[in-house]
């Protein structure tokens, strides 16, 4: 995917926002453990960290794999600790409980 792709992403404030206010409802804080599957920038995982979720694994099977490179020196970010990893399923995320809606 085009790096041009995510950039248009990042400055949809419109898009961010309401993301923002989602991740907001579901988070507690020091207890949520967020994943990130095809994360790309690793915009959504940061917002997380930010709002405090007691862990952050960040997918990204992509070939920029830009939220890697990143955030790849980072283990903790705002108090989150931070995963990143290439592939969910090798990775032992399949073993995951289902989400209810």
């Amino acid at each position: 995917m085009r790096i041009e792709y995510h950039r248009t992403l990042i400055a949809d404030r419109v898009r961010n926002r309401a993301l923002m206010e989602a991740l907001k409802k579901i988070i507690r804080k020091g207890e949520t453990v967020v994943a990130d599957i095809g994360a790309g920038t690793g915009l959504i995982g940061l917002m997380a960290a930010r709002l405090g979720a007691k862990e952050v694994h960040l997918y990204e099977m992509g070939e920029h794999r830009t939220g890697r490179r990143v955030i790849r020196s980072a283990t903790v970010i705002e108090g989150s600790a931070v995963v990143v990893g290439h592939d969910p399923v090798s990775s032992g995320l399949e073993d995951a409980p289902a989400f209810d809606d």
